[in-house]
């Protein structure tokens, strides 16, 4: 992932929240967190030059705590939706198909993205948001860009 890091150099990294029910997504998360950090020294890979992404933000998956900022994401909902239904092996309706806390019943995985997307969207106005945190301060080069957050 330092490799993937230093030759792509994003400027904003997006990664699975830290506390989780599943331990390939907190696995994922602390893995993206230390190659964030070893990304930007100069001793690991020393033919490359380091590079630490400016930004990493969190994303909510079967729990959420309070987002640092929220996202309109009405316009482009259902694109989420699907994607989420596109995991087959986890949400397809296949016959033979074993109910979970993933895929079935009131409670179940998308039932609690669906009200927290529109508790999230509520919390702004607007109808589905998505909610992010950070470890640390959103750093701002400009505050003018806020003009376009709006209240």
């Amino acid at each position: 992932m330092v490799k993937i890091l230093r030759e792509c150099r994003p400027t904003l990294i997006l990664a699975p929240y830290w506390d989780d029910r599943h331990p390939d997504h907190i696995n994922t998360s602390r893995l993206v967190q230390e190659s964030h950090f070893s990304a930007g020294l100069r001793k690991l890979l020393p033919d490359m030059e380091p590079y630490r992404p400016p930004q990493v933000w969190y994303y909510f998956l079967s729990k959420a705590a309070e987002p640092k900022f929220i996202v309109d994401i009405s316009d482009v909902y259902n694109n989420k939706r699907s994607a989420v239904l596109a995991h087959e092996t986890q949400f397809g309706n296949k016959a033979g198909r074993v109910e979970t806390f993933l895929n079935y019943g009131p409670g179940s995985l998308l039932d609690l993205m669906e009200s927290r997307d529109r508790y999230f969207g509520s919390l702004i106005g607007v109808l589905h948001g998505e909610g992010f945190t950070t470890k640390g301060p959103l750093a701002l080069r400009n505050p003018l860009n806020l003009l376009e957050v709006f209240g």
